[in-house]
């Protein structure tokens, strides 16, 4: 496969997360399991040595579109001040895209893709930067809306991650909405 053919694959699984990944309800209680879902999965992992986890440090929010945080912790030592930063960032693009940071960076990627060429993600980033200020946006991966289910893509808040390699931050945060939903789904951006 080429580049742009693998990012396709990937577009089209990130793509299929958000159709696969929806709420009956979400409530503090529900970001509360989420959370800690997330930061354990993430523990185990780094536990078991998988490379991205290793000496990885994260940190978590998952927050409404209204202005509640409903679950924010940082795991590990090395956590620093731009991680939260990373946090704002991918939530405004979520908010802002109705979609999660991950789709969003691989969609905007793909679309500076031009035929035989490899694709310079760092331009387009650029480019995109032009539409929407760079202090305030990321599309990088590991902020996944809060979608419900019966709203047609009208996501309530968003579940972020910060800190390991972006599709990782993604997947991290996919496998622990499945995980607490009950989804046997395994597709993956990794």
């Amino acid at each position: 496969m080429n580049t742009a053919e693998i990012l396709k694959a990937k577009i089209n699984i990130a793509a299929s997360h958000e159709d696969e990944l929806k709420w009956p309800a979400f409530n503090e209680e529900t970001a509360w399991n989420l959370g800690n879902k997330i930061r354990s999965l993430f523990l185990e992992r780094k536990n078991e040595k998988v490379p991205a986890y290793e000496s990885a440090s994260v940190v978590i929010s998952i927050t409404l579109f209204n202005g509640h945080i409903l679950f924010q912790t940082s795991v590990g030592p090395d956590c620093k001040p731009d991680n939260w930063n990373w946090i704002r960032r991918k939530t405004n693009t979520v908010q802002r895209f109705g979609r999660s940071s991950y789709l969003q960076g691989r969609s905007v990627t793909l679309q500076g893709q031009r035929p035989h060429l490899e694709i310079d993600e760092s331009v387009m980033q650029e480019r995109f930067h032009i539409l929407v200020p760079e202090a305030d946006y990321a599309i990088h991966g590991g902020a996944f809306p809060i979608l419900l289910q019966g709203h047609v893509n009208q996501p309530i808040g968003v579940v972020a991650v910060s800190g390991l390699p972006q599709a990782h931050d993604h997947q991290l945060v996919v496998d622990s909405i499945r995980a607490v939903l009950g989804s046997e789904d395994q597709s993956s951006v990794v």
